[in-house]
């Protein structure tokens, strides 16, 4: 039932139509200031989901993402990214759906440069960080998160851009649920959706649509690739 929900999304995202987007866009006009808002957790700002509460800055990455960002700065997988604790099937061995941009101590994105005030890793940063602070709900009406570089005057091109943008992220998402569906089939029981609590000693399965892993957490240390 969920994947055939998944498809008949993607049919409808494939169909949006973009400059319709770009001009809504447009008119909330966008451009990034660099305060890094989107890069530290705001204690006012929670996103809910089936009534697990994520941090703001808990962004969920695609494969394809982690990738550019490792060839990009040569990093391992878990220096760029951690599991996604709060997207978790509960079960023999947890087992949590993707992975989020690794966070430090404070919870603030790994690559944000606190004293710079700037994202280290800008011209390789995720789809969902480059369509921010615009979003598509499921009938395709924009939602447009906090940020202060909103109501800033826009070129037609960067809107148009911008509208593109939009849609093959909201694509990609979808087609990157529908092949986690795929790979776990029954194994996704969404009434055993949970958050994982941080403990010594956790280990938690990750199956991220196209691989997986299996990664140990330790206090103070993160978690420690078991086997991949």
């Amino acid at each position: 039932m969920l994947r055939e929900n998944l498809k008949s999304q993607l049919v409808r995202a494939r169909s949006r139509e973009v400059n319709d987007i770009s001009h809504r866009i447009r008119d909330v006009g966008f451009k990034c200031m660099k305060y890094g808002w989107c890069c530290c957790p705001d204690p006012e700002f929670e996103i809910e989901i089936l009534d697990i509460h994520r941090p703001s800055n808990a962004i969920s990455v695609l494969p394809r993402d982690i990738r550019a960002i490792q060839d990009a700065t040569g990093c391992n997988l878990l220096d760029v990214v951690e599991p996604d604790i709060y997207s978790c099937i509960r079960g023999e061995k947890m087992l949590s759906t993707g992975w989020i941009l690794k966070r430090k101590h404070d919870g603030t994105c790994m690559f944000f440069d606190d004293d710079r005030n700037l994202c280290t890793i800008y011209e390789h940063r995720p789809l969902i960080c480059r369509v921010f602070p615009f979003f598509l709900d499921g009938s395709g009406m924009l939602e447009v998160r906090h940020c202060c570089g909103t109501h800033q005057q826009m070129e037609g091109m960067d809107a148009l851009e911008s509208g593109q943008r939009l849609v093959r992220y909201l694509t990609s998402t979808i087609e990157h649920y529908i092949a986690i569906c795929e790979g776990l089939g029954d194994e996704l029981d969404m009434d055993k959706l949970c958050q994982a609590r941080l403990e010594d000693g956790l280990m938690l399965r990750v199956f991220d649509g196209e691989t997986e892993s299996i990664g140990e957490y330790s206090d103070g240390a993160g978690f420690q690739m078991v086997q991949d």
